[in-house]
């Protein structure tokens, strides 16, 4: 009986931890595509070509990240 029980607490824990990751991964999903926007408008307003390149390097990084698009 005791182990019964003990199934029954780690399979509960289990999905606990499930919803938990699925919660972060949304958050992280949308924190990139925040990201992506925010590197766009550094891309439109860079002054130099060093700028445009790390600003375009980091909207590639946000927008993949982002394209995962993971649901809960």
């Amino acid at each position: 009986m005791e182990e019964l029980m003990e199934a029954e607490i780690r399979t509960v824990e289990q999905k606990i931890d499930a919803r938990q990751f699925g919660i972060c991964m949304a958050l992280a999903c949308e924190y990139l595509r925040k990201a992506t926007e925010a590197a766009a408008a550094a891309v439109k307003a860079a002054k130099s070509k060093e700028e445009f390149e790390a600003a375009k390097a980091l909207q590639t990084w946000a927008s993949d990240g982002a394209s995962y698009g993971w649901q809960p």
